[in-house]
């Protein structure tokens, strides 16, 4: 089965410049290169998609190395489900209701009797399935979507746990996605999220996996971005396995 691309895309896609102002730190961010549209994770299994013909144009930042799209920049919620989180989008993300969330489950189960947490907001959870697996492991749990839902978002501050798997890489807004996460944690709560770290991509390169406009993927971190970015909203991060991490109060 092909991936059938919306005809609205082309032109729902936002302008390209040559350099732009890095999301995370004060510097600038030159192009780094440029993708096809249906580039998905699935490469990194051997399976390639039919090219669309769209480009998707890709910056990256002098100073913290981010790697970001600003293609997306302008687009509602409304547009991503319309052109990338739709019916097909399991064919690119084949794990996201797979074992992926039990994985992930053990994690957060842990944490939360590791820090006697009594409830947990699964943030940016999609359709929910983590937080359904969470609730019958006995652990409260709720989840909401900023990018599928329009429901109104739980009250701030009132979480002692917040979960944030496979959010990060998908948001243009990365500064104002981790505040509005953060800001549903009580005091003394922490958040443990994924996102692969791509620290040593050569100059000009798209040929990692992770750069993957098909599934979403329009912000690459690394190390130092996540740092910068935590850094500056009071946070500290520390790194778990290889893609997840967790988020303290730096005051903590």
């Amino acid at each position: 089965m092909e991936l059938v691309v919306d005809p609205s895309l082309a032109a729902a896609l936002g302008p390209v410049t040559r350099e732009v102002s890095c999301k995370i730190c004060p510097q600038r961010a030159a192009l780094h290169g440029v993708a096809d549209f249906n580039k998905s994770c699935q490469i990194e299994q051997g399976r390639h998609f039919p090219l669309s013909g769209i480009p998707v144009w890709y910056h990256r930042c002098r100073g913290c190395g981010f790697v970001f799209s600003a293609q997306f920049d302008a687009w509602t919620p409304a547009m991503f489900r319309t052109h990338i989180y739709n019916a097909q989008y399991l064919m690119v993300d084949p794990d996201m209701k797979g074992t992926r969330a039990e994985i992930a489950s053990h994690r957060l189960i842990a944490c939360a009797r590791e820090r006697n947490a009594a409830n947990l907001l699964d943030f940016g959870g999609g359709e929910g399935h983590l937080a359904r697996i969470l609730s019958a492991k006995g652990l409260v749990t709720r989840t909401w979507d900023p990018f599928l839902t329009d429901d109104e978002p739980p009250e701030a501050g009132i979480f002692d746990l917040v979960s944030c798997y496979e959010v990060l890489e998908h948001s243009p807004t990365p500064r104002e996605t981790c505040a509005r996460a953060l800001s549903f944690l009580k005091p003394g709560g922490v958040m443990v999220f994924s996102t692969l770290s791509v620290d040593d991509l050569p100059r000009h390169s798209m040929d990692h996996w992770y750069i993957a406009p098909r599934n979403g993927h329009i912000s690459i971190h690394t190390k130092r971005s996540l740092a910068v970015l935590f850094g500056e909203l009071g946070w500290r991060v520390r790194q778990v396995s290889p893609a997840v991490y967790m988020a303290v109060a730096a005051s903590g």
